[in-house]
């Protein structure tokens, strides 16, 4: 396979002045029974100097990286009536950007082996395999410093992925891989503390002025917080309304307080909608589903032999009901940083899914660099000439909380989110504490018996103790 079999060219409703991508599928075969792919897109920067690639990855589990490009900080943006326009503060104009649809089941990346269940720690050698081979593909990406990034359930695969990668150290012709760091927005790290959703919800929402907007919700909101606190089974949530899952109980509460005419959204609280509107994440899918865009990304041909009546979904339901090591990625981060591998951790402020109130207990929870949590008062962190967030920076992690964006950051504001790119590219690496020839940890070993219960794609999958958010992006 030769980079130029990848070009994409004809991509339906592309503006003049785009720039030159490459996309399609490459073959994983490390550590798998059979032979799959993973759908990727790569987009080299238009900054002559950049000698990053940087990856960006969507969570789930399930949901396709392209909602990321073209939602977030892609070169295009897609908008409600599926015209593509160009994004002023994509990511690409600073690094070269990688999107990768992953773990298999995701977006194009079709499983083929008819079970589709992985574990955190599979995903994490699947990537590695589908490095290998795209830097086989692209050979001039090797000289590059290598990020990976993301969101949402992608806190979960992230630390797994730069553990894997720590773990091998080279590729397979013995080439040396050049992890710099890793940044994860509004990402589970913790599920243990995160999954207290109800109590953390409804801080955030007192203190912003969202009863105030909606103030029919705050009684029947408070009261269902206040009766699932306890729950600890499906066949106890099932007793109460909504089943204990908040967020859908505060999306349906603002339709029933508004007669069904206003909708609140999905990855910002403070933005509303007439519910029957058709949005972008409807165009997304459209567009996708499209044989002549399958066709301008070379996978239109493998996708319909595999599955002649394939339907494109952002989100895609996976099993994880084998994963016994979602419980508390927090706890590799401490051996990512000794490693010499930056970390930037954001959150956006107006997140319900995954707020800022539950990470900030993840933070003071999680110990690195011989310490636990943040020691001194997080400073203001300014963006482009103005106080935007908080920041943290302490023993080679920066945390910053970016004001009056929600669950996808770089949607929300987006100037900030290409600030952030900047962000972790630009800060020192930390001291290299450990000689790693090989990653080893108590971690996995003890969250083996901590099941939890994630949401995939809205469809609520129980193994043991109760999450009370929704995670989707």
């Amino acid at each position: 396979m030769l980079q130029s079999d990848f070009l994409v060219t004809g991509l339906p409703g592309a503006p003049a002045n785009s720039p030159t991508t490459y996309a399609g599928l490459l073959p994983i075969t490390h550590d798998l029974p059979y032979v799959t792919n993973y759908f990727f897109w790569y987009v080299p920067s238009s900054n002559a100097t950049s000698n990053e690639l940087v990856v960006w990855l969507n969570g789930g589990p399930g949901v396709t990286s392209m909602e990321g490009m073209f939602g977030e900080n892609g070169p295009w943006n897609i908008e409600a009536n599926g015209t593509l326009t160009l994004n002023e503060y994509s990511w690409h104009h600073r690094s070269h950007m990688l999107y990768v649809d992953q773990p298999v089941g995701t977006g194009y990346s079709l499983d083929t082996s008819g079970v589709n269940a992985f574990s955190s720690v599979d995903a994490g050698k699947w990537f590695y395999s589908f490095l290998d081979t795209f830097y086989q593909t692209f050979p001039d990406t090797r000289k590059s410093e290598l990020y990976i990034t993301g969101e949402s359930y992608a806190g979960v695969y992230i630390p797994y992925i730069a553990n894997e990668l720590l773990n091998r150290q080279v590729l397979s012709d013995n080439s040396t891989l050049n992890l710099a760091g890793i940044a994860v927005g509004n990402g589970l790290l913790n599920s243990t503390i995160q999954s207290n959703g109800g109590l953390d919800m409804n801080q955030v929402l007192l203190e912003s002025d969202f009863y105030s907007k909606f103030p029919a919700v705050k009684e029947p909101f408070t009261k269902l917080v206040t009766e699932c606190a306890n729950v600890t089974s499906q066949k106890e949530a099932d007793k109460f309304p909504y089943k204990c899952d908040y967020w859908e109980a505060v999306v349906n509460m603002v339709m029933d307080s508004t007669s069904g005419k206003e909708c609140i959204s999905t990855t910002n609280y403070n933005i509303t909608f007439p519910c029957e509107a058709r949005d972008s994440f409807d165009a997304m899918q459209d567009f996708f589903d499209q044989a002549a865009v399958q066709r301008a990304l070379h996978v239109y041909d493998t996708i319909k032999k595999i599955n002649p009546k394939f339907n494109y979904q952002l989100g895609n339901e996976i099993n994880i009901s084998g994963d016994d090591s979602i419980a508390d990625p927090a706890g590799l981060i401490s051996g990512i940083i000794a490693s010499g591998v930056k970390v930037l951790i954001f959150e956006g402020d107006l997140d319900l899914k995954l707020g800022w109130v539950g990470m900030a207990k993840t933070m003071a929870a999680m110990e690195w660099g011989g310490e636990r949590g943040f020691e001194g008062v997080g400073g203001e962190w300014k963006s482009y000439g103005g106080v935007a967030g908080q920041v943290w920076f302490e023993r080679g992690l920066k945390y910053i909380r970016v004001y009056g964006a929600g669950h996808m950051v770089p949607r929300n504001q987006p100037q900030r989110g290409l600030h952030l790119l900047s962000e972790i590219i630009s800060d020192p690496s930390p001291a290299k504490t450990i000689n790693r020839t090989r990653v080893t940890s108590s971690f996995v070993a003890q969250t083996r018996s901590g099941a939890r219960r994630f949401d995939v794609g809205g469809t609520a999958i129980w193994i043991g103790m109760i999450v009370g958010f929704l995670v989707q992006l």
